[in-house]
């Protein structure tokens, strides 16, 4: 016996039925977009395409709304996205880590050792783990994906002086780090 419910063509009236819900993805994938935010796109396709997904396997007459059906497989498609995009060190202790992106192989001088822009990334990765998520979100959003300050207020549905606000307390709060570091503060 099959654990999946056989798919059924998508009639016009199932399109329509999918189409009526896309809002619903949009909103179930918002969360995952902000803590993830250079894999928006990637999310809202995966919610897009579990709500057709839903439309197909819909059986009307189980006597259960088609909304209550997709919302489940949404949110497992979802689920299954963030566990495969997630670094292997965050997949365990259910929490989202930071998107980090590998350092260019020439930022390294000469006479450092081998593995010095791996030990940057894994410094800013843990600063940035140490951040609220939404003051990471911004500082991910700004240095990371190289959004302006309205740009971030747009994603995160924000004002801009709200994201001015949380800029610049997650970079008070960073360079506290930093210099409690310097003074043996954080290991």
């Amino acid at each position: 016996m099959s654990a999946h419910r056989p798919r059924n063509p998508l009639t016009p009236e199932r399109l329509q039925l999918a189409e009526s819900h896309l809002p619903l993805a949009l909103t179930m994938a918002r969360p995952f977009q902000t803590t993830r935010p250079g894999l928006r796109e990637e999310y809202r396709s995966v919610a897009f395409l579990a709500v057709a997904d839903s439309a197909g396997r819909f059986d009307p007459g189980r006597g259960r709304k088609f909304g209550a059906f997709a919302k489940g497989r949404i949110r497992g498609a979802l689920l299954d996205a963030q566990r495969e995009t997630l670094p292997l060190g965050y997949r365990y202790c259910g929490r989202s880590g930071p998107e980090v992106r590998p350092l260019p192989y020439d930022t390294a001088s000469p006479d450092e050792p081998v593995g010095a822009d791996l030990e940057r990334v894994e410094a800013v990765a843990a600063l940035l783990a140490a951040l609220p998520a939404r003051h990471a979100a911004v500082i991910r959003l700004i240095y990371f994906e190289g959004l302006s300050q309205h740009q971030v207020g747009r994603e995160l549905d924000l004002a801009q002086s709200r994201v001015s606000e949380l800029h610049a307390e997650a970079l008070e709060f960073l360079r506290g780090l930093v210099s409690d570091s310097d003074t043996g503060g954080i290991s």
